[in-house]
């Protein structure tokens, strides 16, 4: 709101500060790099933004147009976020010319986020050396808010196929870590391995060190 935006103009001009509950008065020298999908005149219009505070921070503006703007860079950063999962331990791993024209035919309303998060929901539910067209034609069916869906899991639900639907979300939501998901499931890391491995899908995530939970529910 605009009294914080207060706080922090006084924050960027006379560098100093109170912590919350002290009226000791702080030092503090900052360079600030700040981002926004508004417009931010239009927000000064409408008295929703300090027009003291949007020149303090408008030094050196620079625009970014929206990934559906600048196609030309997603084989760019798909291969930037490819290697990054690498990095990460997910394996080598090539894009088919299909799969790559479909991400870059897609709209991406949330951006460079959106591409980031669909690569590696799809290297999580689908691990193997290549990113196949029907990989990528799930996920961006599916939504973010559905990684079961994308994993291809649809038509009539058997008990078999609820319980893939969870594993696989449960997966998707730790990004691959099998700790953690079977933690969220109340399962051994033993027994979430099992799963994987009945369903052919035991190259999915990634195990640690870390001891697995007791089991509390297994099939």
């Amino acid at each position: 709101g605009i009294g914080l935006q207060a706080k922090l103009l006084r924050v960027l001009q006379e560098k100093e500060f109170e912590r919350v509950g002290s009226n000791q008065t702080r030092r503090v020298d900052v360079r600030v790099v700040a981002t926004t999908n508004r417009d931010l005149k239009k927000e000064v219009q409408a008295g929703r933004f300090r027009e003291d505070l949007y020149f303090r921070l408008a030094v050196l503006p620079i625009e970014v147009p929206p990934l559906r703007d600048r196609r030309e860079m997603v084989p760019e950063l798909v291969e930037s976020f490819l290697e990054r999962l690498r990095l990460k331990g997910r394996g080598t791993r090539e894009v088919e010319k299909e799969a790559l024209a479909l991400l870059a035919a897609h709209r991406w309303p949330g951006n460079v986020r959106e591409l980031e998060n669909l690569l590696e929901r799809v290297t999580v539910l689908h691990p193997g050396p290549v990113v196949r067209a029907d990989h990528v034609r799930a996920a961006l069916d599916a939504g973010p808010d559905d990684p079961a869906a994308a994993a291809g899991v649809q038509g009539p639900i058997t008990i078999d196929a609820m319980e893939k639907r969870l594993v696989l979300a449960a997966l998707a939501r730790h990004h691959g870590h099998r700790t953690k998901a079977a933690e969220e499931l109340g399962i051994a890391v033993k027994t979430l391995r099992n799963k994987l491995e009945r369903w052919g899908l035991e190259k999915t995530g990634a195990e640690t060190s870390a001891p697995p939970k007791k089991e509390l529910s297994s099939r």
